[in-house]
């Protein structure tokens, strides 16, 4: 096989993977080759050998192709070693020069229902960087680092974690509103909640598993803080954390 139709071959057969992985999860032969526009012939040769390696499977009930176990088994291989730290860190470096604002990256800790900030990228322009500490945990339920995460958790998840705050009926409530308001907008901003004098305005960060995991945060004294400029950094923040949580394998329904 020459160098040319092989590279087409691994083309097409991107494509077909691309297809299953960023539109939806089973398809036909046929409905696929009219999707992709390519000849049903091409295709099978291909859905053939992928499914040979384990990439795809076949359901003989459906008559359709799916994702494989091997194709489980490379991307999980694969996640576990992502760093999100690196992969966030230029889309970190655009935002903040966009911006010209101080952004921070955090982390949700599952397991102790907590998060923390891991990374951060300073502009010259914002002198507040101590308002976010590297390193250390915080509640989630507390500013918009950390209302970006607990927004998108389920129901009873978000529920369980209010209830042991030390809050009246009244603040819950308020709580709980907030964070279907943020669920809609798919951003968040609060005004001296993390740190006395910040501003800071977030979006949620999403993995392959389509959880949240973090979120992207801009950071800025209100002093410094105008309010037109607002839409503008919450717009920026959802489409860079949309970009990170693309590069994370995250494809939403």
């Amino acid at each position: 096989m020459s160098g040319k139709k092989r590279s087409n071959v691994i083309s097409k057969s991107l494509l077909v993977l691309r297809s299953f992985t960023d539109v939806k999860k089973e398809w036909g032969v046929n409905e696929l080759a009219r999707y992709l526009d390519m000849p049903v012939s091409s295709l099978h040769r291909i859905l053939t050998i992928l499914k040979d390696e384990g990439i795809l499977a076949f359901s003989t009930n459906t008559q359709k192709y799916n994702i494989g176990l091997e194709m489980i088994r490379l991307s999980s291989i694969v996640f576990s070693d992502l760093d999100i730290k690196n992969i966030a860190k230029p889309f970190m470096e655009s935002l903040s020069e966009t911006l010209n604002e101080s952004i921070y990256l955090s982390l949700y800790h599952p397991d102790l229902k907590q998060m923390s900030f891991i990374e951060s990228v300073h502009s010259s322009n914002n002198a507040f960087q101590y308002v976010l500490e590297i390193g250390v945990l915080h509640s989630i339920h507390i500013a918009s680092s950390g209302k970006s995460i607990l927004s998108f958790f389920r129901d009873e998840e978000i529920e369980s974690i209010v209830e042991k705050q030390n809050m009246d009926v009244k603040d819950r409530q308020n709580l709980i509103n907030e964070l279907e308001e943020i669920r809609k907008n798919g951003y968040s901003f609060t005004f001296n909640e993390r740190g006395i004098g910040a501003f800071g305005a977030s979006a949620p960060i999403f993995d392959a598993s389509q959880n949240v995991v973090g979120s992207l945060i801009c950071v800025l004294p209100i002093k410094q803080f105008e309010k037109s400029k607002a839409p503008v950094i919450c717009k920026e923040l959802k489409r860079k954390a949309k970009e990170i949580s693309y590069s994370l394998g995250y494809q939403p329904f």
